[in-house]
C-alpha cells in the first residue's frame, strides 16, 4: 500500500473516532481541520497571510544556533489545500548600520539578521523587524518606554549618593512590598518596590571612602559631574542623567596612584598606577562587591573591555582604555549603553574630563519634567 493511502486510511480511522466522541458542534470543527506534514519552522510571528496571492508564507531559521552573525533562513511558501511548503527560497538578510564608540568616529559594520515579525502588505511586499538579541529584550520593548516606568527606573540615579528614608511599607494581598520614600529634605518621592536588585537597607556609604583606603601620605581628591554636563535627560534603558564621579588618591609628589570612577551605570573600577602606567584594574558590582580584576600588561597598555558574559545586550558593558607615558591623558574609562554612553578622562596632572552622550534616537525626557 502507498503511503499516500496508508495516509488517507490512517485520517479515516480519527474520523470515526472523533465522530463516535465528540458532540456535534465539536464535530463540526474537527471535520473542517486540515492536518499537514511535519516540517521545520519558526515561531507565531514567523507566518504570515500574503492577501496578494491567497497563500500562508514562513520564515524559518535553518541554524540550531547562531554562528557569530551569519543566520540563515529558509523562507517558505505554504500551500493552502496541504499546510506544507509548495516552494522554499534559502535567504540571508544583511543589513548596514552604523555603531558609535562613545567619543569615537562612528563607523559602518554589515550584520546579518534574523527575520521575524513577518506581515505583507495588499501589494505582496513583505516586512519584518530587526531582532538582534538587544532588541528583544524587556528593555527594548516600546510598551515599556512610559514616563512612570522611566521614573521609577532612572529619576532616582540623581539619588544615588544620598540617604533615602522609608516613612510607610505596603503588602498587597498578592504579598508584594512596597514602601514610601522620601529624601532627608522631606521630599516625597513616592512607592518604590520593595526589593533586593532595586533598594539597598542600611545607611548611605561614600563608594571612596568605602573602597579607597588611603595610606600615609596620600591624599584624595573628587571630582564630580555636572548636572548640566549630563544632558538632563532620562532614559529607560540607561543612567543617563546620573553624575559620573572620580577619585584620585594621590602620593606625596602628587602623583596618581589609584583611581577610583563611578561611570554612568553606577558600576565603580578601581585601578592602580605605578610610574604612570596602569598594573591593575578592579572591577565592581553594583552592589560594590568585587567582580572582575586583571593584571595582564599586554591589556593595561591598550584596552580593557568588561561585560557579562550572557547578558552582554542588555546590561552595559564598561571598557578602559589606556595610555602611552608621553601622553597628557592617564585613562579613560567607557560606558557603553543603549540609550547613549558616557566617559571619563582622567589626566596626569589631576585634570578629570566627563561626558555623557544621549543617543539622538532613543525616547528620552527631560528630568525636568519629573521634578
Amino acid at each position: 500500500m502507498s503511503s499516500k493511502k496508508k495516509g488517507k486510511k490512517k485520517w479515516a480511522s480519527k474520523r470515526r473516532k472523533a465522530k463516535k466522541h465528540l458532540s456535534k458542534a465539536n464535530y463540526k470543527i474537527f471535520s473542517a481541520v486540515v492536518i499537514g506534514k511535519k516540517f521545520k519552522m519558526g515561531h507565531g510571528q514567523s507566518f504570515s497571510y500574503n492577501p496578494k496571492d491567497g497563500r500562508l508564507y514562513n520564515a524559518a531559521l535553518t541554524a540550531k544556533h547562531d554562528s557569530g552573525n551569519y543566520r540563515e533562513f529558509n523562507f517558505q511558501k505554504i500551500s493552502m489545500h496541504t499546510l506544507a511548503p509548495s516552494k522554499t527560497w534559502r535567504m540571508l538578510v544583511r543589513v548596514t548600520h552604523t555603531v558609535k564608540s562613545v567619543g569615537l568616529k562612528s563607523r559602518r559594520v554589515k550584520t546579518y539578521l534574523q527575520l521575524h515579525d513577518l506581515t505583507f502588505d495588499k501589494g505582496g511586499h513583505f516586512y519584518f523587524t530587526e531582532t538582534a538579541k538587544r532588541m528583544q529584550t524587556m528593555k527594548n520593548r516600546l510598551s515599556k518606554y512610559t514616563e512612570a516606568y522611566t521614573y521609577i527606573t532612572h529619576v532616582f540615579d540623581r539619588l544615588t549618593t544620598q540617604q533615602l528614608y522609608a516613612t510607610k511599607e505596603l503588602i498587597t494581598h498578592k504579598n508584594l512590598h512596597y514602601v514610601y520614600l522620601e529624601t532627608a529634605k522631606g521630599r516625597k518621592l513616592g512607592w518604590v518596590y520593595k526589593a533586593r536588585h532595586t533598594l539597598i537597607a542600611g545607611k548611605y556609604r561614600d563608594p571612596g571612602k568605602q573602597l579607597l583606603k588611603l595610606k600615609r601620605h596620600e591624599h584624595l581628591v573628587t571630582k564630580v559631574q555636572s548636572k548640566k554636563s549630563t544632558k538632563n535627560r532620562v532614559g529607560v534603558n540607561d543612567s543617563l542623567s546620573l553624575q559620573q564621579r572620580a577619585y584620585l588618591v594621590k602620593n606625596r609628589k602628587n602623583q596618581i596612584v589609584r583611581v577610583l570612577i563611578i561611570s554612568m551605570d553606577n558600576r565603580p573600577t578601581k585601578i592602580y598606577f605605578r610610574n604612570g602606567r596602569a598594573v591593575k584594574v578592579k572591577t565592581y558590582k553594583y552592589r560594590r562587591t568585587p567582580w572582575k580584576s586583571t593584571t595582564n600588561k599586554k591589556k593595561l597598555r591598550t584596552k580593557y573591555l568588561v561585560q557579562h558574559e550572557y547578558d552582554y545586550a542588555s546590561v552595559d558593558a564598561t571598557q578602559n582604555r589606556f595610555y602611552s607615558t608621553k601622553n597628557k591623558k592617564l585613562v579613560r574609562l567607557e560606558t557603553l549603553g543603549f540609550d547613549g554612553g558616557g566617559y571619563v578622562d582622567v589626566y596626569r596632572n589631576g585634570h578629570v574630563k566627563f561626558f555623557t552622550d544621549v543617543d539622538e534616537k532613543s525616547i528620552t525626557y527631560s528630568i525636568n519634567d519629573y521634578k
